[in-house]
């Protein structure tokens, strides 16, 4: 039997069982944590001579996050990266990124953000909840009960339903033993029935779980209790501390030497007696007189070396940096003035986007979204669901882009006909795709170049190049049907005709492969004879 709620209670033996489970887990993970940094069978105590707290608490985490620099960004930097880019939310007929969706699910949520600022509290709570083992979203619900009644299902009435949102930290939102649930039958068994929140103003206020978004980061055996984010580095972070502490207070104490007073033989202390000769050194020290009067007394200035403490702030940055999963040079925002690296971006952007799909998704927005349903501050979504999705977090620079563009083109040009790359992907394609242009009129000044010389060879009388007769199949194509590369193709392929480099049956094969119908193509190498050298070479250069 047991007492709760002021009743005795009497449980079954598989409820007892579940019970001294859980107590026994409680004992030996505290077991686990005494017996940290012993060796030689208990006869070295490691972390009671490194200074490192066995058994961290609440206010250790906290205290750190608050004055500790790293200690800072690696709680802060996940979440911001994962909130940096607000997800688009939409429901089929609309989304958050439209500027006049149709849903009454969209439009309420838009307002929802606008108003209540939704993406900043769903930030601060993952950033909160990252500081302890868990952080507690409330939602300020304006449904006429106590804050620590049920709320009834669609009792908010619309978003004017949600007075507010507050985000806590494990610290302000206290779990214990009592407030969570211990009947074995509830669905909600091991999890809060109550959250004691400590307000701005100093007020301690009782809160229904059903008003609140638990936030728990790396659960292991439990849904309550996650692993704050500098439980696996707090020593590293002590030990960056004392190295740069240390390093720090070794410098100064360097620069100010201390100084030793040698006693010559014979001392007698006449016209300054030791007394004085402290009283001297003290005020010299102290910057009150920059003399001392020595009468039998040798001074000699004190020293040490002082050691680079570089190399070992490097070893414990990246020791710090492979148990987060933060690229170092990401973790310090620079190393050695270089930016961090496109690879250390981009891979960032991997671990965020994981995170964003199993962590922030299902703890955090979607649990959020469907609370303010069941509250009625939202109506429910077109066909009963909605979808989210995930903004890109990676982008590269201008620079990086046409690096990529570059490549591209080359291994085009490498594989495509010669003068006739856009065979293999078309001017408009590549500009849009790879050098992210928009697209544009293309004007082909080599059609209008080449009519200009064709005309220019026929001359008045039409002498030239050779007409196609009136009764020529209707199939056969104009010069000016190809384009401003196949062109550009075809002027090379006559110019090595006319040099004497290929044969017409070759010439001919080669002109068909760019393009040009094989009628046009016989009566264009059986004519090429009749056009002045000079005059087939300027067309192919381009010149004039």
């Amino acid at each position: 039997m047991a007492e709760e709620n002021g009743q005795v209670k009497t449980y079954s033996e598989e409820e007892y069982r579940k019970q001294l489970a859980a107590n026994s887990a409680l004992i030996a993970r505290q077991a686990i944590g005494y017996a940290l940094g012993f060796q030689f069978g208990g006869e070295r105590d490691l972390y009671a001579a490194l200074g490192y707290k066995v058994e961290p608490t609440f206010d250790d985490y906290l205290a750190m996050y608050r004055r500790g620099d790293i200690a800072k960004r690696i709680v802060n930097f996940p979440a911001n990266s994962t909130w940096r880019k607000s997800p688009v939310i939409g429901d089929g007929k609309s989304d958050t990124s439209q500027e006049q969706p149709e849903s009454a699910f969209i439009v309420a949520l838009k307002g929802l953000i606008e108003t209540r600022r939704l993406w900043h509290y769903l930030s601060r709570v993952d950033r909160l909840s990252g500081i302890g083992r868990y952080g507690v979203l409330v939602l300020g619900v304006r449904d006429g009960q106590e804050a620590s009644e049920e709320v009834v299902k669609g009792a908010a009435k619309g978003i004017e339903g949600l007075l507010y949102l507050a985000s806590y930290s494990e610290g302000s939102a206290m779990v214990t033993d009592s407030d969570l649930v211990r009947d074995a039958t509830d669905s909600r068994y091991g999890l809060p029935q109550k959250y004691q929140v400590k307000r701005v103003d100093g007020i301690q206020q009782v809160i229904h779980w059903r008003r609140t978004i638990h936030v728990a980061e790396n659960l292991t055996e439990d849904d309550v209790y996650g692993e704050p984010r500098l439980e696996a580095v707090l020593n590293r972070l002590f030990d960056k501390e004392k190295l740069i502490g240390g390093g720090a207070e070794a410098n100064w104490k360097n620069m100010d030497k201390g100084i030793q007073a040698d006693i010559r033989e014979g001392f007698t202390g006449e016209g300054q007696t030791l007394t004085d000769l402290e009283g001297e050194i003290d005020e010299y020290m102290h910057g009150l007189r920059r003399f001392i009067r020595t009468i039998g007394v040798d001074l000699k200035q004190l020293g040490a070396e002082v050691v680079d403490p570089s190399g070992m702030f490097n070893v414990i940055m990246e020791t710090i940096a492979g148990t987060t999963g933060i690229p170092k040079r990401i973790l310090l925002g620079a190393e050695m003035g270089e930016l961090a690296s496109s690879q250390d971006q981009e891979n960032w952007a991997g671990v965020i986007g994981a995170r964003q799909v199993d962590f922030a998704e299902p703890t955090i927005l979607r649990p959020t979204l469907d609370r303010l349903i069941y509250f009625g501050v939202l109506p429910e979504p077109e066909g009963g669901k909605y979808m989210v999705q995930w903004q890109p977090l990676f982008q590269m620079s201008p620079e990086q882009e046409a690096k990529i563009a570059d490549s591209y083109a080359a291994a085009i040009q490498k594989y495509a006909p010669p003068g006739a790359t856009d065979m293999v992907v078309p001017v408009a394609e590549f500009r849009e795709k790879y050098l992210k242009l928009p697209q544009v009129p293309v004007v082909d000044d080599a059609v209008a170049i080449l009519d200009e010389e064709d005309a220019m060879a026929m001359g008045d009388e039409g002498v030239g190049v050779k007409q196609p007769a009136d009764d020529a199949p209707e199939n056969i194509e104009s010069t000016a049907g190809l384009n401003g590369a196949q062109i550009t193709a075809v002027l090379e392929v006559l110019t090595r005709l006319r040099a004497g480099e290929l044969t017409a049956v070759v010439a001919i094969e080669l002109l068909v492969s760019v393009g040009m119908q094989r009628e046009r193509a016989e009566i264009v190498v059986d004519e090429i004879g009749k056009l002045p050298k000079t005059l087939l070479e300027t067309a192919a250069t381009g010149t004039k």
